[in-house]
């Protein structure tokens, strides 16, 4: 049995942070619910205990598909984390 080279298929991107005060991700994902869908780069970038790039992936063309909020609960002082997942063109070695 000989193997055939195929399109490579990549799984959408999660990032996940805690709520923060800056809202672009939001707007970002709420012009896309709006039709109005900009494509953008995005860098992912890892970094080593001494501060600096360790690796680096970059995501070309890429737009916010889902928005996750956090579970809000008055009795825990858990922090509160949000989640983005983006579709995307590919990834590359930065």
């Amino acid at each position: 049995t000989h193997k055939q080279a195929t399109v490579t298929k990549y799984p959408n991107l999660t990032l996940r942070r805690g709520i923060a005060d800056k809202t672009e991700l939001w707007q970002w994902h709420q012009d896309v619910v709006n039709g109005r869908i900009q494509k953008r780069q995005i860098n992912l970038v890892l970094i080593d205990v001494a501060g600096k790039d360790a690796w680096r992936w970059v995501f070309e063309k890429a737009y916010p598909v889902k928005w996750s909020g956090a579970t809000l609960n008055a009795a825990t002082s858990a922090v509160l984390v949000e989640s983005v997942e983006f579709a995307h063109d590919g990834v590359t070695k930065g």
